[in-house]
């Protein structure tokens, strides 16, 4: 089995595609975590200035981004098996691993692994963002959520990934993979 972890490994990290993916999973986590924590005013006075303190959705700064980091989740699981598919190196793959449960192991590892990487990279971004804006630490204002908050999170990321990879392996198509779960 860990002949076909590092052949995955090798595999998934050498794709240009993987790559621009966790970038993007942090750059969005910047960018929508920086306007997610935009302090709002629920009162204002009759000249219609803002009164009292800003109300900050600090956690929801960091549940918003997975939105879109599902979508990138999803474009490495399907792309882990359908571009193998699509450009014909699956039998190489089977060739080289005969054994088809060692392989489907390796490769599901290895989407759990990159899926978790982009809700953490998502998540830091998160943070960046929240922290550029002024609210490294949630205000006192803000309640707290459960203490699986993140972790569920994180199992969603997880969960979209390998449905993206099994339609793509079902259908053989890495689009399909992407396309029916992101639309």
């Amino acid at each position: 089995v860990t002949a076909a972890l590092r052949y995955e490994w090798a595999r998934i990290t050498t794709i240009r595609s993987t790559r621009i993916s966790m970038v993007l999973a942090l750059l969005f986590g910047i960018g929508l975590g920086y306007l997610a924590s935009t302090p709002e005013y629920r009162s204002f006075d009759d000249a219609g200035m803002p009164t009292g303190e800003p109300v900050v959705d600090w956690y929801g700064a960091f549940g918003f981004p997975l939105l879109l980091a599902v979508v990138l989740a999803s474009i490495v699981a399907a792309q882990s098996i359908g571009q193998e598919y699509r450009f014909g190196l699956i039998r190489l793959t089977l060739t080289a691993f005969p054994q088809r449960g060692r392989i489907l192991l390796a490769k599901l590892a290895l989407v759990v692994l990159a899926c978790v990487l982009v809700a953490l990279l998502s998540y830091v971004g998160s943070l960046i963002g929240v922290t550029l804006h002024g609210f490294p630490t949630p205000p006192d204002s803000v309640i707290a959520p459960d203490s699986t908050y993140l972790a569920r999170g994180g199992v969603f990321v997880v969960l979209w990934g390998l449905s993206a990879f099994a339609l793509a392996g079902i259908t053989r198509q890495t689009a399909i993979g992407i396309a029916v779960l992101d639309s």
